[in-house]
Order: structure tokens, then C-alpha cells, then sequence
């Protein structure tokens, strides 16, 4: 039998910050697709695991993280947190819909 990986998911319009966790998650061995928008995602996420952690940053250009959570809980998504470089006190759209409301370090 074999044991399937889980597969992290990062939705983050900043090119510098998926390509951190992308170097972060292969030297860890840890499976990771990252996004750099909404529509990406939201084309692909049929074959998405919906226990899959998603990572969402707070301003994806015209879209906010903070709205974007109803969106993914819509769709059976599971694990859901917000990865923001905002101060974590101004966030309070939506706060009770994330797993967790922290900075943007990779969790593995």
C-alpha cells in the first residue's frame, strides 16, 4: 500500500514569498502547489484533497483572503488559515472561518 503525502496549498500573489516556501517545502520533502491568484486555484481545485491545509495570504489584488475563506468553506474545504503580513490585530473579517492567523513562514 502506500501513503499519500498531504499537499500543502499556498495562495499568494507575491512571487517571492511562493518561491521561499517552494525551496522550503522541497528541502523539507513536504508536497506543495502554490498560486498566485484566486482563479488559479479555483480552476484546478476539483482534484484538490479538500483536507488539504490552505495557506491564504490577507490581499490577493482585488480579492481578500478574509473573503475568499467563505468561498472555500462553500467548497468543503477543511483547513484553511490566513498567512498575512498584516498585523494580526487588524484582522477581523471572518477570523472564526481560519484555523490559525499568523505571518507568512512556511509550517513545515
Amino acid at each position: 500500500y502506500r501513503i499519500l503525502m498531504k499537499t500543502y496549498i499556498l495562495i499568494d500573489d507575491d512571487e517571492l514569498i511562493r518561491m521561499t516556501w517552494e525551496y522550503k517545502a522541497q528541502a523539507s520533502s513536504v508536497k506543495l502547489k502554490t498560486y498566485s491568484n484566486v482563479d488559479d486555484f479555483l480552476n484546478e481545485e476539483v482534484g484538490v484533497d479538500r483536507s488539504s491545509p490552505i495557506y491564504l495570504d490577507s490581499e490577493l489584488g482585488t480579492v481578500l483572503g478574509e473573503d475568499f475563506v467563505v468561498e472555500l468553506k462553500k467548497l468543503g474545504f477543511e483547513h484553511v488559515h490566513l498567512a498575512t503580513g498584516k498585523e494580526v490585530s487588524k484582522i477581523t473579517k471572518n477570523t472564526q472561518l481560519f484555523d490559525s492567523i499568523g505571518g507568512k513562514t512556511p509550517p513545515f
